[in-house]
């Protein structure tokens, strides 16, 4: 149901130098067809990875598989997660960022 509104909040982040890379785990309710279909409609640069096949019938091994396959495609040197019930604040990565900016030793936030 929040889909389309989580990915939005993802694009219209006011940080410019970004990458979005949406992981669908072979869900059945649809969910690929409906973010394929809106990239495709309003023409939008981000990439789409489908597992073909979940590995295990644990959702926490699937769910680390997810974030292991989506960072091994990743070009980015930060890595911000969104599951798709949630969303992001227009000024997020911008705020994340100046928080590593300004020390440069801290790797998580």
């Amino acid at each position: 149901n929040y889909l389309i509104k989580s990915i939005k909040s993802a694009l219209n982040q006011n940080y410019k130098n970004k990458e979005i890379i949406f992981y669908d785990d072979s869900s059945t309710d649809d969910s690929f067809k409906k973010i394929y279909n809106f990239k495709k409609k309003n023409k939008l640069n981000f990439k789409l990875i489908v597992n073909q096949k979940k590995k295990k019938k644990n959702p926490i091994y699937n769910q680390i598989n997810a974030i292991k396959n989506s960072i091994s495609v990743s070009k980015g040197k930060y890595i911000f997660f969104l599951d798709s019930d949630d969303f992001f604040k227009k000024d997020k990565v911008t705020k994340v960022m100046k928080f590593f900016n300004k020390d440069k030793k801290k790797k998580l936030y």
